[in-house]
């Protein structure tokens, strides 16, 4: 497109001459910039972000209070926890044996596995450290995994399948 004076705009520029091309250039109301946020939506806002912040900074934090225990009787429940026979969960193996006491938290107590968990796929078999978990009411027994250097409950245990001993004795 001409101009009055003669010469070619900006736009016309990138349009060959002699093909027919139309080139849709936004409305100038849609380039500007748009209106300051007002004072109440970026109060509210830099609320949700704080709390945002908060809630993602105390999930980090696990507030469960776990701690590894020092060799010992257990003060909360059994001293061990022996699996009578081979448990799976999934694709995770845990094998048969004497679980000892590893750890506790406020809502129960971690037993360390005898030897490593397996867990097969395709092809191959992992290697991982686990364990089972007991609740401190005994309502619970769940076996976990360390996995990516995080501790990770899985399924349960059916009942049958363990036994709780205060002396290391296997039946």
């Amino acid at each position: 497109m001409m101009r009055e004076n003669g010469k070619r705009s900006g736009r016309d520029k990138l349009v060959p001459p002699g093909r027919p091309f139309i080139v849709r250039w936004p409305a100038r109301e849609a380039l500007e910039r748009p209106a300051a946020p007002s004072p109440a939506l970026r109060v509210a806002s830099a609320f949700l972000l704080s709390a945002l912040a908060v809630l993602l900074c105390s999930s980090c934090t696990g507030g469960r209070h776990f701690q590894v225990v020092a060799e010992g009787p257990a003060r909360n429940g059994p001293q061990y926890v022996v699996l009578t026979k081979e448990a799976q969960v999934a694709t995770l193996h845990f094998p048969p044996g004497l679980y000892r006491l590893y750890a506790v938290d406020d809502r129960g107590l971690y037993y360390t596995a005898p030897g490593e968990i397996l867990e097969h796929t395709s092809g191959s078999s992992i290697r991982l450290k686990g364990g089972v978990y007991v609740s401190k009411r005994q309502s619970a027994v769940r076996p976990y995994v360390y996995r990516a250097g995080t501790l990770t409950h899985v399924g349960k245990l059916k009942r049958g399948t363990y036994e709780f001993q205060d002396e290391p004795s296997i039946p």
